[in-house]
């Protein structure tokens, strides 16, 4: 009897990133393209590790005119396009909130240089702080 993988569950990201590129594959026929065979293979893949796809994905809506988002992303009369605005709004929210938390760890770093210049150098010493 050969061996398969039935019983062996697609985990959330093989999901996600097999949905991303569905949608991948959506976006670059509706806007008149031919997706490329390993962006339609990652769009059957069930065990899918197509990384890429998201930025490009990211890139393809990220480069569309106010007409094409409306008639592929905001078509609500299309199972696809919703589902592409979906991962558009969570996709955009996820960029802001990393952003955010850059900027927040940023600041937490020059307030951290800040303190540590004020020390003397023993002071540094002591706490195991190479100096600045």
């Amino acid at each position: 009897m050969p061996c398969n993988s039935d019983y062996m569950e697609q985990n959330t990201k093989e999901r996600q990133l097999q949905e991303t590129a569905k949608i991948l594959v959506y976006v670059i026929e509706a806007k008149g393209g031919i997706p490329s065979k390993e962006i339609q293979n990652a769009s059957t893949e069930y065990y899918c590790n197509f990384n890429k796809g998201v930025s490009l994905l990211c890139k393809e809506i990220g480069e569309m005119t106010e007409e094409e988002m409306n008639t592929i992303v905001y078509d609500g009369r299309n199972p696809m396009a919703r589902q592409t605005a979906n991962w558009w709004e969570l996709h955009v929210e996820a960029d802001r909130l990393r952003d955010e938390n850059k900027s927040a760890k940023e600041q937490q770093e020059e307030i951290a240089k800040i303190a540590i210049a004020k020390l003397t150098i023993e002071e540094r010493e002591a706490l195991g702080i190479k100096s600045v």
